[in-house]
């Protein structure tokens, strides 16, 4: 307690301290014999003196922050820029992901599902969520400003892959209902 009255007691503060008390002294001495209501008063007093004292000040610098360098420290890559990917490019790799991540775990989660075990839960729920953001990152697929002989092949190409990946959602959901 003695530490907590020389801070406030200190140069820094005092100004502060001397300003909240005078403002705030009325109001104390009026609310001294509800005990809530001193309770809610210190309570006040305490929020506004430390936003007083920690209130950066309009000259400080904004901090650097300092990466830590463990072990594994990363190498700093050359900034390449990234050519955006084509429309065809977007929806083969969405397909890709299904085929090369989640279809093969698929297939055996509906060979060897157990309704009673919770990892088989787990991963049900895990393909379904998977699954259901492949099926949005195609929705976002903008074909409004393509020509309009790409725009019918895209489309079927989309409607291919939305169409595979729901037939895995409908097993899933045969799981479910088991």
């Amino acid at each position: 307690m003695d530490v907590v009255r020389s801070w406030l007691q200190s140069p820094a503060v005092k100004p502060v301290n001397d300003y909240v008390t005078s403002t705030l002294e009325p109001w104390v001495r009026k609310l001294r014999n509800d005990n809530m209501a001193m309770i809610y008063t210190a309570t006040a007093v305490g929020a506004l003196l430390l936003v007083l004292v920690f209130k950066p000040s309009k000259s400080s610098k904004p901090k650097k922050s300092r990466k830590s360098k463990g072990k594994k420290a990363e190498k700093s890559r050359p900034n390449v820029q990234r050519k955006p990917l084509t429309l065809e490019e977007q929806i083969e790799g969405v397909h890709q992901k299904f085929v090369n991540e989640y279809k093969e775990g698929l297939d055996n989660l509906a060979e060897s599902y157990d309704t009673t075990s919770e990892k088989d839960q787990y991963q049900l729920n895990y393909y379904n969520e998977m699954l259901l953001k492949l099926v949005i990152e195609l929705d976002g697929v903008d074909l409004v400003e393509v020509e309009p002989e790409l725009k019918t092949k895209l489309k079927s190409r989309r409607k291919q892959v939305i169409h595979e990946i729901q037939s895995s959602l409908k097993r899933l959901d045969l799981l479910k209902r088991q």
